[in-house]
C-alpha cells in the first residue's frame, strides 16, 4: 500500500481526472510546473528528503490507484518562547499568547506546513521548529 495523506489523495485525485491524456512523465512535469496548484504533492515529490522514494511510490499509485491508502495527517502547534508559532490571514509570522484563542490566526499544522515554514527566513537557521511541534490530537 502506498501511504497518502488526504490533502495528497485530493491533489492526485485531480490529477487522475486527465489520466488517460497524460504519461507519468507528464504528470510529474504538470506538478513541477504547477506548485501552487499541487502544493503538498510538489512539497513531497520534488522538495523532500525522501522525494526519489515519494517519486516511485506516486508512479505505483498512479499505474494503481487502488493501492492508495488514505492516512490521517497529523497535526501540531509550534511553542517557542510560551508563544504559539502562528499565521495571520495573510500567511505573515505571528506570535501569539497561549491564552489567544483567535481564529484568524492558523496556529495547528502538518508535518509538510512546518517543513515550509523551516524554510522562512524568520526561522532558517536560527531555529528547528520540528524541535518546538506539539502532537494535538484531532477529531
Amino acid at each position: 500500500m502506498i501511504k497518502f495523506t488526504q490533502t495528497q489523495k485530493e491533489e492526485f485525485d485531480l490529477l487522475y481526472k486527465i489520466h488517460d491524456e497524460m504519461t507519468i512523465f507528464n504528470t510529474l512535469t504538470e506538478i513541477k510546473n504547477n506548485e501552487n496548484k499541487y502544493p503538498v504533492l510538489y512539497s513531497c515529490l520534488f522538495n523532500s528528503p525522501v522525494s526519489l522514494k515519494n517519486q516511485d511510490d506516486f508512479i505505483i499509485a498512479w499505474n494503481d490507484p487502488e493501492s492508495i491508502s488514505v492516512v490521517p495527517e497529523k497535526y501540531y502547534l509550534i511553542i517557542f518562547n510560551d508563544m504559539y508559532v502562528s499565521l495571520d490571514p495573510d500567511k505573515n509570522i505571528v506570535f501569539t499568547a497561549k491564552d489567544d484563542y483567535s481564529k484568524t490566526y492558523q496556529k495547528e499544522f502538518t508535518d509538510t506546513q512546518i517543513n515550509e515554514l523551516q524554510q522562512r527566513k524568520e526561522f532558517v537557521n536560527k531555529i528547528n521548529l520540528q524541535n518546538c511541534k506539539i502532537f494535538i490530537e484531532k477529531d
